[in-house]
């Protein structure tokens, strides 16, 4: 993304999709429009995840924030909403929206500005023809299309925040906290491959950066809330504001270790490059499922180990677990429990478990756990009357 000047520049416009009947919290909106509003102050600045995107093709880290906007249209009518939702968008019928909503309000439409779209709680985004649904298929994404005129219209689908949930939650709201998560991954993204496939992908040509440390925090920066740390951990200081946010993948630091690519700023990565030795010793986190293949409503006990850099077991340590379909595929995974985005302890060992209840439909399922000591995380995939070959978890 960016203009001729500035590779790289992008005005962000945070669209709420809200019709009649649908709301987001206040203290939501306030905390994603103040993210995005800090984002852009820090503009130029080499200290957090933003400028990392600075090593890919001389991009300027140079954001500015747009002014939020309230959609109240109507949601057309689309896809069969799952249980829990009120509403289901096609694909088609939100970009179609979307460049109505652009045109309608006269918003600039090219590769130097990005609208994501944050949807309310009860709202669901599906894609056709595959079935593949916010919520339950993926957290968010950035895409592409074009206006009438053929201009190109960049954009982000923003499921509300308690999806994904990551269990730390900085600014005092959960959703909000995820939101900003995915929001930030989605941003990255974009600016680097606006319009894939023909920008920045790895070799294997299906990973984009924020891809390749999807679930990787890296070490906390501190805590919001001395007496409950475990929940309220930041990775980010940008203007002031703090923030749980995922690492952005670095060739810089990969290139001294390919355990290192996932840094938390440029400084981060220079520094790595500059003295090798100055890579922070990190926990290693390994899961594991008692049954990895299940049939429909079968029930499987997931362990998470956390190890220091020696292999010794961490007490002590808090876990959280979530799920999605490998890969973006089509399906409902199941229930955990304690349910996604729950804090839990290991014991002496190490060891945390949560039980996996699979769905009635035939999918193939990732279940991450996040370390919160070093922002650790692994996955185990669980085949729901589905055979495992072929089936490998995200690296």
């Amino acid at each position: 993304m960016g203009t001729r000047a500035h590779p790289g520049e992008t005005t962000i416009t945070p669209i709420y999709w809200k019709p009649a009947g649908y709301s987001f919290p206040k203290s939501y909106m306030s905390i994603v429009n103040t993210y995005i509003a800090n984002v852009a102050a820090a503009s130029g600045s080499d200290d957090n995840v933003y400028s990392v995107d600075t090593e890919y093709s001389n991009i300027d880290y140079l954001v500015h924030a747009g002014r939020a906007i309230v959609d109240g249209a109507d949601f057309p009518a689309g896809c069969t909403p799952d249980p829990g939702y009120k509403a289901c968008i096609e694909y088609s019928r939100f970009t179609n929206a979307l460049k109505a909503f652009v045109a309608a309000n006269r918003l600039p439409a090219d590769l130097a500005h990005l609208y994501p779209v944050f949807l309310p709680k009860e709202a669901q985004v599906g894609i056709e023809p595959d079935g593949e649904k916010s919520g339950s298929t993926f957290c968010a994404f950035h895409s592409a299309t074009k206006t009438a005129s053929g201009s190109p219209l960049i954009f982000a689908v923003e499921p509300y925040g308690n999806v994904c949930p990551n269990g730390q939650a900085p600014n005092g709201d959960a959703a909000a906290d995820t939101q900003v998560d995915t929001l930030s991954h989605e941003i990255i993204e974009a600016i680097t491959d606006p319009t894939s496939p023909q920008a920045w992908l790895d070799t294997k040509g299906t990973n984009e950066n924020g891809d390749m440390c999807n679930g990787n925090y890296g070490p906390p920066l501190g805590s919001t809330d001395p007496a409950h740390p475990e929940t309220t951990r930041y990775t980010q200081v940008i203007n002031g504001g703090t923030y749980y946010t995922q690492t952005n993948f670095s060739n810089v630091s990969y290139g001294v270790s390919p355990q290192g690519g996932c840094v938390q700023s440029d400084v981060q990565a220079n520094a790595r490059r500059e003295a090798p030795a100055t890579q922070p010793a990190l926990n290693s986190i390994l899961i594991r499922a008692g049954d990895d293949k299940l049939v429909a409503d079968g029930v499987a006990t997931i362990t998470a180990t956390v190890f220091d850099p020696n292999g010794a077991p961490v007490g002590g340590d808090d876990v959280t677990f979530r799920s999605e379909t490998k890969d973006g595929s089509p399906g409902q995974c199941g229930s955990l429990n304690p349910p996604p985005g729950t804090v839990a302890m290991t014991d002496v060992s190490g060891v945390v478990t949560v039980r996996y209840q699979a769905s009635s439909g035939d999918v193939a399922c990732d279940v991450q756990a996040i370390e919160g000591s070093t922002g650790q995380s692994d996955q185990v995939v669980i085949a729901q009357g589905l055979p495992l070959t072929g089936v490998r978890p995200r690296l």
